[in-house]
């Protein structure tokens, strides 16, 4: 038995396999009274009772607590157009149906099931068989176990079951309860994030290690599942915008410097309210150190007398306004511009000269460049993540983070002062902290999903990076893995160095200057900058037409096989940044992908909570015919914009802020609010951090609703 497992589970993962190959027990595999396994180190049983005992004990403790994940409850107004009328509708129909909705799950069926702790596999079979699962991850803090299971548990026949239902198996093996949570939230974001909602979860208890792992990853990767899944309208907005910008021919493309550090430091600096406290410490760097603000952190700088060498932005709309304010105050023409190519066109005019970079993984990247180089991993989703996965990728050995507070403390403000929030009209600091967080000094802190995104994805770019190079986190916020507390008060660049000190002032020019010259300028290649290479459109067409064929083809959405089928077409893998060999097949995923799998997760979310199993086939039937229709208008809409585009066909004078929706939106989708634009609720912040925010309050469209109707619009209310 223990060769056929073995050799089995080689298949699935080459790496595990060998080093089960190697490995050496540190326990004893023994049979005990009762005619079961357990195992045992020192004759002493590791769980303190025979193994079959144990999860005995689990699988009842399984039965009677929560074992689903249950995501927020999506309401109409929360996603993009065609997302939100699917959902409208399919509600709407439902309640002329009579149908109703559980808060939790009313079938076993789930997409995902995962097994933290799997003592020797004896569950795993009732497990599977419960859940009909198409996805099983099983975590284990070491080998001991799999590889004592090895004798005792048919592992090539779980594995044969699998591949008959069309599922997969996938070990994580780690013992840090971090990358714990951070491994789960990659395998279910990379595999399918529409179906995260549902998915079965065993928890050994026993095991410490496996239980903090989860918990952080409910404290803090949970809400990264779903973010920034990248829809239609947003992927549509960043190619018109990146055509814009390059039609200048204006600028340089960023490229990542391989294997070439510097040992100038560079201070990014944020605008979380410790920023107020560091101001005199970045100003006594400036001549020595490279300083990158971040988004509305430059005000602040400007107004303290501090000339950022690099503003980052990445935001595809909403930067004009407060970009004209800023001008009329302050001088920019001696910064750099770091922007994603998809930047609101206007935006480098008012800069030295523009850095442009791909988004990794995008629509633009994936169509307009063939080299890797030009992404910049990490970038998102805020201009702070821009910021620092500029300094990490440009070569620097030492990074200072100001003002990086990602929350507050208390009841205090989110931003510092002199930010855009100071300024009349500008906006407005009426966040909502819900978030209990570790501080990066000790003490309270809150944070909230967005900048808890942020955080994980700095913390990210430092692990995936390793020791070169070192971050500091000089801010009075949140903790962030990987990055040392260092108090602003406490730094010292020069150190105990030893031998004759340099000219910093000469040394920071120097740095700059080889960092610039090493990107290539638009103008020396802008032929390959077109979305007329490839049958861009076909592909389109073509994917959005297996999924309309797949979802014809299928009859019973409790069997999750059609899920595996459609996300199969969507290159969710892309999610993990991984570079990849480019297609306009894979390209045409990216345009549609995020749309695709918010109707399925809206889907997946409502039908499996019908209340009565007698209206689950009506309900059935309304859901694929509105998605069979949804899709159909996907098509039709992505079809055509992308044939403008493959023309030339774009609006040349055109700036991003004046750009009109060409897909009007409905009251479905909350009025005529594009999720770039000012959320209605009047907080200051973008629809899709505000209200647009999967999990937020729908307040906004009572609001909204209220605004129509006084204006003698007659809606009807869903």
């Amino acid at each position: 038995m223990k060769k056929q497992n073995l050799a089995q589970i080689k298949k699935i993962s080459s790496e595990i396999g060998a080093a089960l190959e190697t490995y050496e027990a540190q326990g004893e595999l023994v049979k005990t009274p009762s005619g079961g396994w357990d195992v045992q180190v020192g004759g002493k049983s590791v769980f303190g009772k025979p193994l079959d005992e144990h999860f005995k004990d689990q699988m009842a403790a399984f039965w009677n607590g929560g074992r689903r994940i249950a995501s927020h409850k999506p309401e109409p107004g929360e996603a993009d157009y065609f997302s939100n009328r699917f959902l409208g509708r399919v509600l709407e129909r439902g309640r002329t149906e009579g149908v109703a909705f559980s808060p939790a799950q009313t079938i076993d069926q789930s997409y995902f099931l995962v097994v933290l702790g799997l003592g020797l596999g004896g569950h795993l079979d009732e497990l599977v068989d419960l859940t009909d699962c198409r996805h099983l991850v099983v975590v284990e803090p070491g080998l001991e176990f799999l590889y004592q299971s090895l004798e005792v548990y048919d592992w090539a026949g779980l594995i044969k079951k699998l591949k008959r239902r069309g599922a997969r198996l996938e070990f994580f093996i780690n013992d840090n309860p971090a990358d714990i949570a951070g491994g789960l939230r990659t395998i279910l974001r990379t595999s399918n994030p529409a179906a995260f909602d549902g998915a079965t979860i065993f928890i050994d208890q026993a095991n410490g290690l496996l239980g903090q792992g989860w918990q952080h990853f409910l404290g803090s990767e949970a809400v990264n599942v779903l973010s920034a899944v990248g829809c239609f309208n947003d992927e549509r907005v960043m190619m018109q915008n990146a055509l814009r910008n390059f039609l200048k021919s204006e600028g340089r493309i960023f490229n990542r410097r391989h294997g070439v550090t510097f040992d100038v430091p560079v201070f990014v600096v944020a605008s979380g309210p410790s920023l107020d406290g560091s101001l005199d410490v970045i100003r006594s760097h400036a001549d020595s150190a490279i300083i990158v603000s971040c988004g509305t952190a430059i005000r602040p700088l400007l107004a303290a007398g501090i000339v950022p060498d690099f503003h980052a932005e990445i935001e595809n709309l909403g930067i004009i306004e407060m970009l004209r304010e800023l001008k009329e105050n302050h001088d920019l023409s001696q910064i750099h511009l770091v922007a994603s190519a998809t930047v609101e066109p206007g935006v480098a005019s008012s800069y030295k000269d523009a850095l442009y970079f791909f988004r990794a993984g995008s629509t633009t990247e994936l169509a307009l460049t063939d080299d890797d180089d030009t992404g910049l991993p990490f970038a998102e989703p805020g201009v702070t993540n821009t910021a620092f996965a500029f300094a990490m990728a440009s070569g620097a050995k030492n990074i200072y983070l100001f003002g990086v507070d990602l929350g507050v403390r208390g009841d205090g403000h989110h931003h510092a002062q002199n930010t855009y929030h100071d300024v009349e009209g500008g906006f407005k600091d009426e966040y909502v902290y819900p978030m209990d967080t570790e501080a990066n000094f000790g003490g309270g802190f809150k944070t909230e999903p967005f900048l808890e995104q942020t955080r994980s994805a700095i913390a990210l770019c430092i692990r995936t990076y390793g020791d070169n190079p070192k971050v500091f986190n000089c801010s009075d916020g949140a903790l962030i893995p990987g990055a040392e507390p260092l108090r602003p008060e406490d730094l010292d660049l020069d150190g105990d160095l030893d031998g004759p000190k340099t000219d910093k002032k000469t040394d920071k020019a120097a740095a700059m200057e080889s960092l610039i010259q090493a990107m290539p300028t638009l103008s020396a290649n802008p032929d390959r900058l077109s979305f007329s290479k490839g049958d861009f459109s076909a592909a389109t067409a073509s994917l959005i037409d297996k999924c309309l064929a797949n979802i014809g083809d299928t009859s019973d959405f409790k069997d999750k096989t059609y899920l595996s089928s459609i996300v199969g077409l969507l290159h969710t893998e892309l999610y993990a940044e991984r570079p990849v060999e480019r297609s306009w097949a894979l390209t045409a995923s990216c345009v549609v992908r995020g749309t695709v799998l918010n109707l399925l997760f809206f889907l997946e979310y409502y039908l499996n909570r019908v209340s009565d199993p007698g209206h689950f086939r009506a309900m059935e039937e309304i859901v694929k015919s509105e998605l069979i229709s949804s899709l159909g208008e996907l098509r039709a809409a992505a079809v055509d914009e992308i044939s403008k585009l493959e023309r030339g066909e774009i609006d040349k004078d055109g700036g991003g802020s004046e750009y009109v929706d060409a897909l009007p939106e409905v009251y479905h989708t909350w009025g005529d609010v594009s999720r770039n634009d000012p959320c209605p609720c009047g907080s200051g912040k973008r629809f899709k951090h505000c209200h647009g925010r999967p999990g937020a309050k729908t307040a906004a469209s009572e609001w909204l609703l209220n605004q129509k109707q006084k204006k003698g619009t007659k809606l009807k209310k869903i």
